[in-house]
């Protein structure tokens, strides 16, 4: 039996409804990050992670609503975005979480990062 376009799209949306309604769940919390990863950093670590997740969820947020813009959007949104979206919300709350418990002040941005002298720009292959 073969579907027509209009089954097409709403067996491929389904999965994605779905794991959009599950993206607060605590059990999805898990499957995205390692439970307990940011007890093991330090406050400069749970900063920087902090806000770097807090850009990401910033960026992710106006590329899904200009996608939404779109009549395909949503289907965009949830084949493109919302994995990389759950993971950066998931990074920022147990970040946040982590930094009141160690009493971390994130009211102050992290310093960027120094390259180590000798480092180089060496991508993953060794390449200059």
């Amino acid at each position: 039996m073969s579907l027509s376009w209009p089954g097409k799209f709403i067996v491929a949306l389904f999965p994605a409804t779905i794991a959009g309604c599950a993206a607060d769940s605590p059990i999805i919390d898990n499957v995205l990050l390692a439970p307990g990863y940011f007890e093991t950093l330090d406050c400069p670590e749970i900063v920087a992670r902090f806000y770097s997740a807090s850009e990401q969820v910033t960026k992710l947020t106006a590329l899904m609503e200009r996608a939404a813009a779109d009549p395909v959007g949503p289907l965009v949104n949830a084949i493109a975005y919302n994995t990389d979206y759950a993971k950066a919300r998931v990074a920022q709350k147990h970040a946040q979480q982590a930094a009141q418990l160690k009493g971390c002040d994130l009211s102050k941005k992290p310093e960027p990062a120094v390259p180590k002298p000798g480092s180089g720009n060496a991508d993953l292959l060794g390449h200059m």
